[in-house]
């Protein structure tokens, strides 16, 4: 009977125990989940903190907004006024005032959290600082983990670095970084069916893109040896940053680009061939990514994401989701050629979806009769030049020096094919829609352009006023179309008082 209560017993503490075991379990997940009451509770720690260091930039920005008035001064900001204002409202040696570019960077040292301003005094980012172990080796992910590429583990870019040795990679020039040693690069990469990943915002004008901006190992990039080869000098000036697989032995990039909705600014290009921030695609897809800079290239296709796509029969190159801000200028000296906000020049199957162009463009076209400037692509010639345009838009400039620019496609040779489909030009161009037509083989619906084009070009489109264009009936308009394609990858329109519609 003794054996038998003992028995009980012990069979009673283990499911005591392990009742305790799992109600600890569930307490400990309360508490420490991803949605536990103490990640819930530092979020909202950070929120309030977050919070708190924007009402001292407002505060601070607001007060040199008062001065400005009272003094009538011409300029609003500058480092050393918005320095002093700050030391006014988070203390002395809390916060430090730097430039990139045309904007202005504050960073909260405690924090090491930094806001964005642009030049009006608007907030327009706030970013953490991120600490990465192997700057310069895209294989290490920031805390040192591996990656292969592959779509679970994919390539990470986190600084400006890993960016310059994603184009020497691919360019199989110049160094990267190994086990936190600089090697000499020596063969390409097309970093064929890889994955790679962009983390965060860059600007190549600030020191906090850079996790050191004045190093001086990755050598000589811009071409000029005899400016002591300083990092961000060598994206600033000289020919900047080498586009990634630039012409270089027919060196294409075939690999996934995911942007992440992250925005690379300031970037620099001086390029002959193929310029843009990539010079070369084949059957790649590059998403969700945002371009702004300044970009000039010579001779070929020039453009702000890319200068020439390339495909065979079977693949294509998909670009969605993506932007271009960049001034892009094109001095073209071959026949069927290019310059565009997007792509310079299509040689492949492309398919380009959900995807504008606010950067004003220019070609400056040599005598060769058949070259291009358009908004999204500048021309498009090749057996496999096959191109879908989707649900896209133009508001930027596009200008031709031979008066041939057009708000869309710049032209069209006789092999290939070109469809456009849901589109809109409001920017400033000679020709609405496609500028030149060397072949049978365009089709369009849904096209419209701002009636202050007067030539509508070689497509057919609707014409359309600025209040139309930037009325809710037009937004519905647009929204309507999408769904009854039933084409569900298509981004949705928003209405913005009195400005043109963009995307969701």
């Amino acid at each position: 009977m003794m054996k038998q209560r003992r028995g009980v017993t012990l069979i009673a503490l283990v499911i005591t125990i392990i009742v305790l075991l799992i109600l600890a379990g569930v307490s400990i997940a309360m508490l420490t989940g991803d949605n536990g009451i103490l990640t819930r509770a530092n979020e909202a720690e950070k929120e309030n903190l977050i919070g708190k260091e924007k009402e001292q930039v407002k505060l601070a920005i607001q007060s040199l907004r008062i001065n400005k008035e009272v003094n009538n001064d011409l300029i609003l900001l500058t480092t050393e006024r918005l320095q002093q204002k700050m030391d006014i409202e988070a203390g002395i040696e809390k916060t430090e005032v730097l430039t990139a570019g045309d904007e202005y960077e504050i960073l909260f040292k405690e924090t090491d959290r930094y806001y964005t301003i642009d030049k009006y005094g608007n907030i327009i980012d706030v970013q953490e600082i991120i600490k990465d172990k192997n700057p310069g080796d895209i294989t290490k992910g920031k805390n040192g983990e591996q990656l292969d590429g592959s779509e679970k583990h994919p390539y990470e870019i986190w600084n400006i670095e890993d960016l310059v040795v994603l184009s020497n990679m691919t360019n199989g020039q110049g160094v990267k970084i190994e086990n936190g040693s600089i090697t000499k690069i020596s063969s390409t990469n097309n970093f064929s069916e890889k994955y790679i990943e962009l983390k965060r915002n860059l600007n190549f004008k600030s020191k906090l893109s850079y996790e050191n901006s004045n190093r001086t190992d990755f050598g000589d990039i811009n071409g000029n040896e005899e400016d002591g080869n300083v990092l961000i000098k060598e994206m600033e000036t000289g020919n900047g940053f080498n586009p990634i697989a630039k012409d270089n032995f027919g060196i294409a990039f075939k690999g996934n680009f995911e942007g992440n909705n992250f925005e690379i600014k300031n970037i620099y290009i001086v390029g002959t061939n193929y310029a843009g921030v990539f010079g070369i695609v084949e059957s790649a897809k590059i998403s969700n990514l945002g371009i702004d800079g300044k970009i000039t290239g010579q001779v070929k296709g020039i453009g702000g994401l890319i200068g020439l796509t390339i495909s065979n029969k079977e693949l294509k190159t998909k670009i969605e989701n993506c932007y271009n801000k960049a001034e892009v200028k094109g001095i073209l000296k071959e026949n069927y050629t290019g310059t565009g906000g997007l792509i310079g020049k299509v040689e492949g199957n492309t398919d380009i979806i959900n995807c504008y162009n606010e950067g004003n463009i220019s070609s400056e076209q040599s005598g060769k009769a058949i070259q291009g400037g358009g908004g999204i692509v500048g021309y498009i010639r090749g057996s496999n030049a096959n191109l879908n345009i989707f649900n896209s838009y133009n508001i930027g400039n596009i200008s031709s020096n031979k008066k041939e620019s057009s708000g869309i496609v710049g032209g069209i040779w006789a092999e290939g094919s070109l469809n456009m489909e849901h589109v809109f030009n409001a920017g400033i161009s000679d020709k609405a829609i496609l500028g030149s037509k060397g072949t049978q083989n365009v089709t369009g619906k849904s096209l419209y352009y701002l009636d202050n084009i007067k030539d509508e070009g070689a497509q057919e489109a609707e014409i359309i006023s600025k209040e139309q264009l930037c009325s809710k009936d037009f937004v519905n308009k647009l929204n309507d179309y999408i769904n009854k394609e039933n084409k569900f990858t298509w981004k949705k329109w928003i209405f913005r008082e009195n400005k043109y519609p963009t995307f969701e």
